[in-house]
């Protein structure tokens, strides 16, 4: 997708290009679109998430890029969607998310993040997302969680992390989960639980 691709449709407020062939969108692509809420890039071969690729969304609510070929998020590649309400990205190949990634996402409630290729969690990877209600680690290689990973999550109800190779869960790994109803750890490996549920809300 070329830079201002949609520059006729300024009134659009859902856009769905999900499946087809499109690997990649250049910076400013969607640059006029700032009246849209909704955008569907699901079952494509995107590989990236490039820097700019998101520029003009800043009232966007909803973005799906589920089913794709992800494995690179570049730095900043969030920035231009501070309204962000639900971001999916299942069904990628992402194994790695760096430090302070989502942090601009401040009005984040949901991120799926379910059939990748994650193998630990680590402190700083949610940070920032201190109204998320829904996170969804499911079917990843996830070994490991550090310490204090969940500490902004304040707001959190609902965390799966079910069908990935946890054998431990240590001490303080999941606190600050404040609001949290329901964790989900089925279909794992583990063996030790060793003070993880410590400081955690009343769970139904």
């Amino acid at each position: 997708l070329a830079y201002d691709t949609f520059g006729h449709l300024k009134s659009l407020t859902i856009l769905s290009l999900s499946n087809n062939n499109i690997n990649s969108i250049q910076a400013g692509a969607f640059v006029h679109l700032n009246q849209l809420k909704e955008l569907g890039i699901s079952s494509n071969f995107l590989s990236e998430l490039k820097s700019g690729m998101f520029l003009g969304l800043e009232n966007l609510i909803k973005l799906y890029l589920n089913i794709n070929k992800i494995s690179i998020i570049s730095d900043n590649a969030f920035e231009h969607l501070p309204n962000l309400e639900v971001l999916n990205l299942q069904n990628n190949f992402i194994s790695t998310i760096e430090p302070f990634k989502f942090a601009k996402l401040t009005f984040l409630i949901g991120l799926y993040l379910s059939y990748n290729q994650l193998n630990e969690i680590t402190q700083n990877m949610f940070s920032g997302l201190y109204n998320l209600n829904t996170l969804v680690l499911e079917n990843n290689k996830i070994a490991s969680i550090e310490k204090n990973s969940f500490i902004d999550l304040k707001s959190l109800r609902f965390l799966s992390l079910e069908f990935n190779r946890l054998k431990s869960l240590e001490l303080g790994v999941f606190f600050g989960l404040k609001a949290i109803k329901e964790i989900s750890l089925r279909n794992n490996q583990l063996e030790k639980i060793d003070g993880a549920f410590i400081d955690l809300g009343q769970v139904f």
